[in-house]
């Protein structure tokens, strides 16, 4: 530093701040920043350094909110893992989600316990839906792989129904055709987001699973299966989701398309 009259000169801090980071969500609204670095430090009685970092919003495109699987088999639900914009869902403790399923409850209860889904490790920690016997009774077990569990909702032989269960975090609540027939707290914690639907899990569920829809986010009770249906193939369907005239709504479908054009509109 340069002496002056009355000792050192002050000289201000220099700060210089590196490039916008990347959103730190893949999906929906997040946050970028600049973070400091200091290339200069302050001499005397000079400015001191700031090294907060620049913070900006940054919108990148819609977060898918639920994601549609039919019949059983193992999938893996990629909108768990999307930038949120609820609440965060990655992997980890306690990631919110809802799951509803159309099922065909089978004519009898064929014997060993029965596996619905299991979704994330086959161990502590895991969300599994479970149908079993029990006093005489075939109840459920719905909820933590070896930890808190909905165990005695009782599913009606040789119909049909709708499962749900919503989970914000800690409270885990079970509703059976849109009725809510049971709340737990329930601590739950992923390695992955697998999901093995009806099968896979010792011994398959012997009923039909018509579909089974998987939100990355917990639902309002009023809002439990109420926003989505689907239909599989072709055919004529009756959509009950939607009432009155000129109802607002999305529809999205997967096709194959065919090799060559049939030359007659379809």
């Amino acid at each position: 530093a340069q002496a002056c009259d009355d000792g050192v000169c002050p000289v201000d801090c220099v700060v210089t701040f590196s490039a916008w980071s990347a959103c730190d969500v893949t999906c929906g609204s997040g946050e970028r920043q600049r973070t400091a670095s200091i290339a200069m430090a302050p001499v005397g009685t000079g400015a001191p350094c700031v090294t907060t970092p620049l913070v900006e919003m940054c919108d990148l495109v819609a977060c898918a909110e639920f994601e549609v699987f039919h019949g059983k088999g193992t999938f893996t639900p990629t909108v768990l893992t999307l930038g949120q914009k609820h609440a965060t869902a990655s992997s980890g403790s306690n990631p919110p989600h809802s799951i509803c399923m159309r099922v065909v409850m089978p004519s009898s209860y064929p014997g060993p316990r029965q596996w619905l889904l299991n979704l994330g490790q086959h161990t502590t920690g895991a969300h599994h839906w479970i149908w079993n016997a029990g006093s005489g009774t075939v109840k459920t077990q719905f909820g933590a792989w070896n930890g808190v569990q909905v165990q005695n909702a009782l599913l009606p032989l040789a119909t049909r129904l709708t499962l749900a269960t919503t989970f914000d975090g800690s409270a885990y609540k079970m509703f059976v055709d849109g009725v809510l027939v049971h709340t737990k707290t329930v601590a739950l914690s992923f390695d992955n987001f697998d999901v093995y639907i009806g099968a896979g899990i010792e011994v398959p569920f012997a009923g039909q699973i018509i579909d089974t829809t998987i939100y990355n986010y917990a639902l309002a009770d009023a809002d439990v299966c109420k926003d989505v249906e689907s239909f599989a193939g072709a055919g004529t369907f009756s959509a009950t989701v939607l009432a009155g005239p000129n109802p607002s709504h999305s529809i999205c479908m997967h096709v194959m398309m065919p090799n060559s054009y049939p030359t007659a509109r379809q």
